[in-house]
This record gives structure tokens, sequence and C-alpha cells, in this order.
């Protein structure tokens, strides 16, 4: 389990949890791991995707919306009325 890491629609960073240990000794602990997706200076925020979401779902997920969501979607119904 991992919190408190913010999400950008544009990050290939993500997050991984596993048990430690190869794979054939397993110690029985557990671990999260992070991979970054580029090099990080030193107390720089790192992101990862919450994944492809729009802004309804991240609000009823996550809370939040973004301004400029590239995933934001909106249901349109069409229909043809008969003559």
């Amino acid at each position: 389990y991992a919190d408190l890491i913010n999400h950008s629609a544009f990050s290939q960073a993500f997050i991984d949890a596993r048990e430690s240990g190869d794979w054939l000794f397993k110690n029985g602990e557990e671990e999260v791991i992070l991979y970054a997706d580029r090099g990080y200076r030193q107390m720089e925020q790192i992101y990862i995707s919450y994944g492809q979401k729009s802004n309804a779902e991240l609000l009823l997920l996550y809370g939040f919306a973004l301004e400029r969501n590239p995933y934001n979607s909106v249901d349109v119904t069409v229909s043809i009325a008969p003559r």
C-alpha cells in the first residue's frame, strides 16, 4: 500500500507491491517499489499516473478533478426520431 503520491496524467512512473526476496527464497516480508520514469533531483516531487481516468472517475475515486485532463470525456446519446 502506498499513499500520498500525487497523480499526473503524463507520468509513466508506477508502483508495484511484492513479497521481498528472490524468485526462489522469499523471506515473507512485503515491499512497495516505485519505478521512476526519469531521473529526479533530491526533494523533487514524483508523480505517478492513477490510470487513464476521466474527471468524473478521478472525482469519485480520489476526490479531485484536473483542469486539463486529456482523458476527460462526456457521454452523448444521439437518436433519430421515427417519421
